[in-house]
């Protein structure tokens, strides 16, 4: 499934699902999943609250690398 994102942005989601857990971004992204649930929280990064579970929309995803690419925003893990 592609979301009409540059093909670096697809190569490294490879084949995510449509939805990911905070644990699924962070493995995705290499980072910790403290800086997933603080890129959340802060609104960087989009996402769904379900109960106590977040769930990150690949397009989300696709669209906050999109802004980070373009120095709107990073990880926080240098």
């Amino acid at each position: 499934m592609t979301c009409g994102a540059p093909p670096r942005f697809e190569t490294l989601l490879g084949d995510a699902p449509v939805s990911m857990s905070v644990r699924g971004v962070a493995d995705a992204l290499g980072i910790s999943t403290h800086v997933v649930r603080r890129l959340l929280a802060d609104g960087e990064l989009h996402g769904v609250k379900i109960r106590h579970e977040w769930r990150v929309f690949r397009v989300d995803l696709v669209a906050y690398l999109q802004r980070a690419s373009n120095g709107g925003g990073g990880t926080g893990e240098d």
